[in-house]
């Protein structure tokens, strides 16, 4: 039974809006986790020129960016929610990684004062 003032064609349209919504969620939800994925590789390719521990994390954060990239684009990984939460799950890792070498780090730069 439809509520009053409600036809079965707005839900209709309300059911065809409802699935357009979860096209547009599923394709940025991919565009978003190869952009984070290709942020962390990029970094990692600059951190495995640095130090020991600078360059384990970059060499794992360009095993977790490829790996989610190429996972994505080959269709073995399906952005559903176990996907997604792999997905996150790795890149936090490495995130949380970052923070502990920045962290341990601290050269902090100073500003730049221009002489008047």
């Amino acid at each position: 039974m439809l509520s009053p003032g409600v036809s079965a064609t707005d839900l209709q349209v309300t059911a065809q809006l409802l699935d357009l919504c979860k096209l547009f969620n599923q394709a940025l939800a991919g565009l978003g986790a190869i952009a984070m994925s290709v942020g962390i590789t990029a970094w990692s390719a600059d951190l495995v020129r640095g130090a020991c521990a600078e360059r384990a994390l970059g060499v794992i954060g360009m095993a977790i960016g490829l790996g989610c990239v190429a996972a994505l684009i080959a269709a073995v990984l399906q952005l559903d929610v176990h996907g997604m939460m792999l997905v996150l799950v790795l890149q936090t890792i490495w995130t949380t990684g970052v923070g502990v070498l920045l962290l341990r780090t601290r050269n902090v730069a100073q500003p730049h004062h221009p002489m008047p």
